[in-house]
């Protein structure tokens, strides 16, 4: 997953806030409510700790809430996103054959 985001940074401008690849400031510690920040955004990565059946987090509930559109990692229906989301509602990964092409 590190990998991954630290390829697509190299790519696009991407603020992290958090403590692995931060390259923004402004917010203390954990953030405990994210959908404030991910409001400014048009596109939030929602990316999974793990790609497990039926496993979708707060990371995928709170972009939605924000408003902003999730980027998600979804293989072989692991999680299944479009169960839990209406079709052309998200933009996984895996749909891709490069992270230029995302």
């Amino acid at each position: 997953r590190e990998v991954f985001v630290e390829q697509l940074m190299e790519e696009i401008k991407i603020d992290s806030y958090g403590s692995c690849l931060n390259n923004r400031r402004g917010y203390a510690a954990r953030m405990v409510d994210n959908i404030g920040v991910y409001a400014k955004y048009k596109f939030v990565l929602s990316i999974e700790n793990s790609n497990c059946a039926d496993y979708v987090t707060e990371k995928l509930v709170k972009t939605v809430a924000s408003g902003s559109i999730p980027i998600v990692a979804g293989h072989n229906g692991r999680p299944d996103y479009q169960r839990y989301m209406p079709e052309h509602s998200f933009v996984n990964t895996f749909d891709y054959s490069s992270i230029k092409e995302l």
